[in-house]
């Protein structure tokens, strides 16, 4: 029975290993408990090879001895013991293939995070690059801003500079041209034209416009100032009849007015090529101007509603407008 307690000392080995790895499988993690089922299921097979090695020791010693009923007894419960591990490593085996599952979701998992992260870093590298590039662009039509404000200044005063000289070289030909000296002259539209070739036409298109001015009032009082006194006052008093005129004589002047103040615009345009600078260019401040054309227009009389009406029609042309001419004294430049 020597051999009986060597194999229960064996046996007492086995299960002390087995509650060692227990323990250490229960303290470790996930990712450790994963590394250590290959090592135990190894472990497992070597000590349950060993176990059927001594069974059959056991086995064939226990058959020579006399205790029959005893060695049976042993037999069966070294066969629990085997059915035991066997399902132990069945169970080990089933654990080892679920977490080699999970650890390839993990790894995988992993990867698509590493992934996800590189591509952030690359969009914010590419975002980072954009904003440089923008930035830069920014600067540059900056210093194009400034540049290009820089280069119209200096075209400006060149420009500038340029119509002075030319302004003042075609008033000394001008001048020259028509035998005008800086001291007295009588000047008139030819000289007015030398200095202004447009003069002219800007003349005749303010006459023009002069006669083709309409005045509505005075059509409608010609157009009525035949009709019967029996047909105006048929259907009103004498006092709504006054009412009646006294509004169209304040009506009449507003448009009298209105019509004045439209001439006055109309003039301008050739009033002011006539004037004493178009003629002769900028003048010194300290001098006198040279000299000057007054135009002198015929002033526009409001004529009374009565005289209106007593007027006789014609058809003849709107008188035209003449200018006269004023000699000043002037003092050279």
């Amino acid at each position: 029975t020597s051999s009986s307690l060597r194999f229960r000392s064996r046996l007492l080995k086995i299960k002390v290993a087995q509650k060692k790895v227990k323990k250490a499988f229960e303290n470790a993690d996930s990712s450790s408990r994963v590394e250590l089922i290959p090592s135990k299921i190894k472990y497992a097979n070597k000590v349950v090879l060993s176990f059927h090695k001594e069974f059959a020791v056991f086995s064939s010693l226990s058959r020579k001895g006399n205790d029959g009923l005893l060695q049976d007894q042993v037999f069966k419960n070294k066969e629990e013991e085997r059915d035991d591990l066997l399902e132990k490593v069945a169970t080990l085996e089933s654990a080892t293939t679920s977490k080699e599952a999970e650890l390839a979701s993990l790894s995988s998992q992993g990867t698509k995070l590493t992934a996800d992260l590189s591509g952030f870093q690359l969009s914010h590298d590419e975002l980072n690059f954009k904003m440089a590039s923008l930035k830069f662009k920014r600067d540059c039509l900056a210093t194009q801003k400034n540049s290009l404000k820089a280069a119209f200044k200096t075209f400006k005063e060149r420009i500038e500079a340029l119509q002075d000289d030319q302004a003042k070289a075609l008033g000394d030909r001008d001048g020259l041209k028509v035998g005008t000296n800086h001291k007295k002259a009588r000047r008139d539209l030819s000289v007015v034209k030398a200095y202004d070739p447009s003069a002219e036409g800007k003349y005749v298109d303010a006459v023009n416009a002069l006669s083709a001015i309409d005045f509505s009032l005075l059509s409608e009082l010609e157009s009525k100032k035949d009709t019967e006194d029996d047909v105006v006052f048929s259907k009103t008093s004498l006092s709504s009849s006054l009412k009646i005129i006294s509004l169209r004589v304040q009506r009449f002047r507003e448009e009298a007015k209105e019509k004045r103040l439209s001439l006055t615009d109309v003039m301008t345009l050739f009033i002011e090529p006539l004037s004493s600078k178009s003629l002769t260019g900028e003048a010194n401040t300290s001098a006198a101007p040279i000299t000057t054309l007054l135009t002198t227009f015929a002033s526009f009389v409001i004529i009374p509603p009565n005289q209106a009406l007593d007027a006789e029609p014609h058809g003849e042309d709107p008188p035209l407008v003449t200018f006269d001419k004023e000699e000043l004294s002037t003092s050279p430049e």
